[in-house]
């Protein structure tokens, strides 16, 4: 995507996904606006997406993983499994930027087979594909997060 957006960006996201399948990747326009978001695109005056000059200058946005690990470690009070649920509590106020780390971090696949995070104000609901697949995703973010 960076490449794209250095040769002359695009005015919709849908034109970018076209672009990048065009590419060989397969991608939604979800994927596309979390990717926008992720890497700090900003729309120019002529309505186009666009890399800020702090971002046209990076060779590689932050490692998602790397992210989520210095999140864990800042925001994270615990984490708790059950069945297919991970619960996490943070610190007031904080619950929507771990969760946005572990969403990011979820294209990777380093986390595990998780469906989806919720962020309340302090707390995360994080929930396993598998019905059994909480306690392996807790062990995870916590390998990730150097809280073992």
């Amino acid at each position: 995507m960076r490449g794209l957006l250095a040769r002359g960006g695009a005015g919709e996201q849908a034109k970018l996904a076209e672009a990048l399948a065009e590419e060989g990747f397969a991608v939604s326009q979800s994927t596309v606006s979390r990717d926008l978001r992720y890497i700090g695109v900003v729309k120019d005056q002529d309505g186009r997406y666009r890399l800020n000059s702090r971002n046209a200058e990076a060779e590689d946005p932050i490692d998602p993983e790397r992210r989520l690990g210095r999140v864990i470690n800042s925001y994270t009070l615990s984490i708790e499994a059950s069945a297919n649920l991970v619960v996490m509590r943070t610190f007031p106020g904080a619950a929507s930027v771990v969760a946005s780390a572990l969403d990011a971090s979820l294209e990777t696949g380093e986390v595990g087979d998780v469906l989806g995070t919720v962020a309340g104000d302090d707390t995360i609901l994080v929930v396993a594909d598998r019905p059994s697949g909480g306690r392996g995703v807790k062990k995870r973010l916590e390998q990730i997060g150097e809280m073992t």
